[in-house]
């Protein structure tokens, strides 16, 4: 089964409210994870098995899904600006704008709220949501 189809028939098969949740958990983990959260594991055995898709490792898990579900466009690397100190929380507005037409933009990455010596960080972003965001 070729990667769209998995992630077509996933989407199906756990809905498109799961399959969303299940996308931004998975996208804002590393590959160097060791599993999906107990829910996704759950949901992903039972359509691993009904469509025979084996046994597959977190990592492999990790790759199938990363793509920009509302572009339809595989993610890219980028190394963005790390913002150190607290920051003001987007509000209601904001954050459903951003959910709806730019989630992964990903255009800096947040640190702590003291500053590190690390200045950039390397992110997965969409294309497509990039140029949503600039825009």
């Amino acid at each position: 089964m070729e990667i769209s189809d998995i992630r077509k028939k996933f989407e199906e098969f756990i809905g498109t409210e799961r399959y969303v949740s299940f996308l931004s958990t998975i996208c804002c983990s590393s590959k160097e994870n060791d599993r999906l959260k107990f829910k996704q594991e759950i949901e992903w055995e039972k359509f691993a098995s009904e469509y025979d898709l084996g046994q597959k490792t977190y990592p492999e898990i990790w790759s199938l899904f990363q793509y920009c579900h509302l572009h339809q466009v595989e993610f890219e690397l980028d190394d963005v600006e790390i913002i150190y100190g607290t920051r003001k929380s987007p509000t209601e507005a904001e954050q459903r704008t951003a959910n709806e037409k730019y989630p992964y933009a990903n255009v800096v990455a947040y640190g702590p709220c003291w500053v590190e010596s690390v200045k950039t960080k390397e992110v997965l972003y969409c294309s497509k949501c990039r140029e949503n965001y600039g825009s």
